[in-house]
């Protein structure tokens, strides 16, 4: 079976700190296996290549951009989850909230029922 080909055209100039990452992160990968020798390829070329994509994303800061990004995932999870919770939270009360009314008013409707029948029951 042949030796896959490096290809160029697989990395072409982008803008994006995601992209770059991508893309740095697969020329990593693939200049190891031409280390290896699992593909063919100039590997001066392909270092030069991740030496360029890894200058220009510590030029565009994408460092401390993807690390700011990941927090404020982090913290958009984190609402939502307590949002959700304060929803069932609330929804359980209320529930609660229910069954104690509805047993005051059997509560209520009992007692009267036993003063009226005292009251006017007894004859």
């Amino acid at each position: 079976m042949a030796k896959p080909i490096f290809n160029y055209s697989k990395y072409p100039e982008v803008f994006t700190c995601q992209a770059l990452d991508r893309q740095i992160s697969s020329l990593r990968d693939e200049l190891g296996q031409i280390d290896q020798k699992k593909m063919t390829g100039n590997k001066n070329d392909v270092r030069r290549l991740k030496n360029k994509k890894e200058l220009q994303f510590a030029q565009q800061d994408c460092g401390d951009f993807l690390q700011n990004l990941e927090i404020r995932e982090g913290q958009e999870l984190i609402k939502n989850r307590f949002i959700k919770a304060e929803k069932d939270i609330i929804k359980k009360s209320n529930q609660r909230r229910l069954v104690l009314l509805l047993s005051g008013a059997g509560v209520l409707v009992i007692g009267l029922a036993v003063i009226l029948y005292v009251r006017y029951g007894k004859k």
